[in-house]
């Protein structure tokens, strides 16, 4: 590894909202790693316990930057406002109850990023679920080094992805020229698309962290507002690519809302949002979409 690369920065942006209680072990769990040159972003979305007390004792921590909003800006706004601020060469996104457990993380992408002409580095994850309180390795099903093409033709379904944005770090070049300034919505599966649609992946089976599944986590809250933001920024990344059909992002959408379906308290009146929502699409097959999605709601 050249001198230049060993000295490239990683931004890690931790969102938090209201999660005093956690912060702290997500903060520290940044601190193991072996690779030293980093900074840590702390965006702070207006949390009124006592974040801020939690935060005091990191002021005197010339790498970690805290900034707490006036008020709630939403997930997606504050964590892309993280991005902005962030000087990296390396972007990460960890979530304020998630934290990591692989000290050579950070090296082990700063290897790969200068061995490899690669948008993301990606590692399977733990995953904790309070509710049957077990630790699992969610493995990923395809490692190495992969087409950025192949692997956005067939995300989701053919190749898993990375179980949370933790799990991946960024070249910051990539994500300034795939768009990501003018993303109105960062849900992880829309930044990994983003990437993938130009650049290129290097994918590991090696934890880099746990990812905390409990009954306050995001993916147990997720409503009608938060959903359809996410599918709307994956047509915008459908329409900007050449390559795949309108049968792609039917599939996407369909997978998304499944997965909502699945593993988050969506009320009937949301669903009913839902329908209404796919029939207002400009797809030429949305009656497929339409009846994929009644089908969904019987099932789920």
């Amino acid at each position: 590894m050249n001198s230049t690369q060993q000295l490239k920065l990683i931004s890690v942006i931790i969102t938090t909202y209201n999660r005093a209680y956690s912060l702290s072990k997500t903060i520290e769990s940044v601190f193991i790693q072996t690779y030293d040159n980093y900074e840590i972003v702390v965006m702070d979305n207006c949390s009124t316990d006592n974040t801020n007390e939690v935060m005091k004792k990191y002021k005197n921590n010339n790498k970690i930057i805290y900034i707490k909003n006036k008020q709630n800006l939403g997930r997606g706004v504050n964590k892309h406002n993280g991005y902005l601020l962030a000087q990296g060469d390396y972007i990460m996104f960890l979530d304020d109850d998630d934290y990591l457990t692989n000290p050579n993380y950070f090296q082990n992408a700063i290897t790969a990023f200068s061995k490899y002409n690669i948008g993301m580095y990606g590692t399977s994850s733990y995953i904790f679920s309070a509710e049957e309180n077990k630790l699992k390795h969610r493995k990923l099903n395809k490692v190495g080094l992969i087409s950025g093409k192949s692997y956005f033709k067939h995300f989701q379904t053919l190749y898993s992805k990375p179980l949370s944005t933790f799990n991946a770090i960024f070249s910051k070049v990539a994500m300034e020229e795939t768009g990501f300034e003018n993303m109105k919505r960062m849900n992880d599966s829309s930044i990994y698309l983003r990437v993938l649609s130009q650049y290129d992946a290097f994918l590991v089976n090696e934890p880099s962290g746990i990812y905390n599944l409990s009954i306050s986590s995001i993916t147990k809250n997720m409503d009608y507002d938060f959903l359809v933001e996410n599918l709307e920024e994956k047509i915008q990344i459908f329409n900007e690519v050449d390559y795949v059909k309108d049968l792609w992002i039917i599939k996407q959408i369909l997978l998304t809302i499944y997965f909502t379906l699945k593993n988050s308290n969506v009320t009937t009146n949301d669903k009913e949002k839902i329908l209404k929502w796919a029939l207002s699409q400009n797809i030429h097959k949305k009656v497929f979409l339409y009846l994929g999605l009644k089908i969904g709601f019987v099932l789920f």
